[in-house]
């Protein structure tokens, strides 16, 4: 029985589509290499990773009768079907899906503003520049707490980060407590990995050499 399949994420329903013989392995072999972080889609493990495993639904929508109408039908599916992870066009080939017209309109419209914006005359420009004419004090102060702020909850990339522990390896005992997980990009070392240990991935048991383990607010 040839089938077509679908890994659904129900956050923000977005899906793979794919199609196989063997539905059982095929399944396996996603899950396996998703959880190793080895998925040849890096659009899907990209999304597994910030989103978890618990969060994506794998299911069959179609079975077909032939190898030939499984292709098929896998392009089909694939042309008609927006928010999708698929890389390829589908079918028994690999070629790169063009951008759905839909996308092609944001994109458009990101480039139209860009264009506004360059073509604003230098002194609008200057009017929004907040360091403009300051004294020298003033500047440092100011350069300080926009510093301060980009590392911080004024940060929208901060909003719902979480404090982190920095634990050694050895003797477990606490080296310090960070504020922000996102903190650590800024002190040597990869936020994202810290996570990863924290939240108990099995591929990511310490990093740089250090437990990290997420302390309750």
């Amino acid at each position: 029985m040839y089938v077509l399949y679908e890994i659904k994420n129900v956050i923000n329903n977005w899906r793979y589509i794919g199609c196989t013989k063997n539905w059982t392995d095929r399944k396996q072999e996603h899950i396996r290499t998703l959880n190793q972080n080895t998925h040849c889609n890096k659009h899907l493990q990209r999304a597994w990773n910030k989103y978890g495993s618990d969060k994506f639904i794998f299911s069959i929508t179609e079975t077909v009768q032939s190898k030939e109408e499984m292709y098929k039908r896998e392009i089909e599916l694939i042309s008609e079907t927006i928010n999708l992870y698929n890389i390829v066009k589908g079918g028994n080939g690999g070629d790169l899906i063009t951008i759905h017209p839909e996308y092609d309109r944001i994109i458009e419209n990101m480039k139209a503003a860009r264009k506004k914006m360059y073509k604003e005359k230098p002194e609008e420009r200057l009017k929004r520049n907040c360091f403009l004419n300051l004294s020298e004090e003033e500047y440092t102060e100011r350069c300080k707490l926009w510093s301060e702020v980009k590392k911080g909850p004024g940060n929208g990339r901060f909003k719902h980060d979480k404090k982190i522990a920095q634990i050694n390896k050895k003797t477990n005992e606490v080296i310090k407590i960070w504020e922000y997980s996102r903190l650590l990009d800024y002190n040597g070392f990869n936020s994202k990995y810290a996570r990863w240990v924290a939240e108990g991935k099995p591929q990511f048991k310490s990093h740089k050499g250090y437990l990290w383990q997420y302390v309750d607010m």
